[in-house]
C-alpha cells in the first residue's frame, strides 16, 4: 500500500469515526445529514467544471477526468431532497450550516490557489467514506427509515463504491508534487467535514433533550 493511500484511509477512518456518533435512527437527524449532504452536493458539478477549466493543456487526462465526474455526479443533489420527501420532511426543514458552507467554499478557493489537484484530495476521501467507510452506519439507515429513503448513500456507499479505487489508482500514478497537493486537500477536506458532521451532532442532541 502506498504512502498517499494510508494517509487516505486513515483520513476516511477520521471522518466515519465522527459520523458513527450521530444518532442515525433519529429521522430529524437523519434528515439533518441528507440536507446538509444536498447543500454540499450541489456544488459538485461546478467544483468538477472549474477544476478542468484550470487544468493545462499538459494535463489533458485530468481534464477528462473532471469531464467525466461532471456526468457522473449530475443531478444527484435530487436524490438528497427525494429522500427527505420519503421521510415525510422538506428541505426547508432545515438550513445551510456555516460548517457546511466552509466544506464547499474552502475548495472553491484551493482551485482558484494551488489548482484543479486539490480537487482529488476532497474527493477521494469522500469517495472512500462511501465505499469502505459506511458499515457502521449504513445498515442502520436502511432498517430505520427504509431503502426508499436512503437513495443518496445507497448510490454512493454500494452502487458507485468502485468510484474510491478508482480515485486510489489515479493518485498512485501522480508524481510527487502533484501528490503534495492532493495531501492538502485531504489534509483541509477531512477535518471540515468532520465539523460538519459534528455541527448535526450538537443540533440533535440541543433537539432531542430539549423534548
Amino acid at each position: 500500500m502506498t504512502e498517499i493511500e494510508k494517509f487516505t484511509r486513515s483520513c476516511i477512518k477520521e471522518m466515519e469515526q465522527s459520523c458513527l456518533e450521530l444518532p442515525w435512527e433519529d429521522a430529524r437527524t437523519y434528515g439533518d445529514w441528507v440536507a446538509q449532504t444536498y447543500f454540499y452536493v450541489r456544488h459538485a458539478t461546478r467544483v468538477l467544471a472549474k477544476a478542468a477549466f484550470r487544468c493545462t493543456i499538459e494535463q489533458e487526462d485530468l481534464h477528462k477526468v473532471f469531464l467525466k465526474g461532471i456526468n457522473e455526479e449530475k443531478n444527484h443533489e435530487i436524490m438528497a431532497v427525494n429522500d427527505l420527501k420519503h421521510m415525510g420532511l422538506r428541505l426547508g426543514d432545515y438550513y445551510e450550516y456555516p460548517e457546511t458552507s466552509a466544506y464547499y467554499q474552502t475548495l472553491y478557493h484551493l482551485i482558484d490557489y494551488n489548482g484543479p489537484y486539490e480537487l482529488l484530495g476532497y474527493f477521494v476521501n469522500l469517495e472512500g467514506l462511501g465505499a469502505i467507510g459506511c458499515d457502521g452506519f449504513y445498515d442502520k439507515i436502511i432498517k430505520s427509515h427504509g431503502e426508499k429513503a436512503a437513495s443518496f448513500i445507497k448510490v454512493h456507499a454500494r452502487i458507485d463504491a468502485r468510484h474510491f479505487q478508482e480515485g486510489i489508482d489515479l493518485l498512485n500514478s501522480l508524481k510527487p508534487e502533484q501528490l503534495k497537493i492532493v495531501r492538502h486537500g485531504l489534509e483541509i477536506s477531512t477535518p471540515l467535514y468532520c465539523n460538519m458532521i459534528r455541527r448535526v451532532t450538537q443540533e440533535s442532541y440541543k433537539r432531542r433533550t430539549a423534548a
